[in-house]
């Protein structure tokens, strides 16, 4: 299974509504992040701190 075609999906999905753009901007998503190249090692670690802030519930 292709994970990095259904991030790519996700990611024109996201792009293409302004206002949850802006959303995953504001706390801290990079949309490098949409290429499993590019997804940080410490990735569980920057979920787990936004989680903390009271998103992703």
């Amino acid at each position: 299974m292709e994970i990095d075609e259904y991030l790519s999906v996700a990611h024109e999905k996201i792009t293409a509504n302004i206002y949850l753009e802006k959303l995953f901007i504001n706390n801290g998503i990079d949309f490098n992040w949409f290429n499993t190249d590019r997804i940080p090692d410490h990735f569980d670690l920057i979920i787990k701190d936004i989680k903390n802030q009271g998103f992703l519930k």
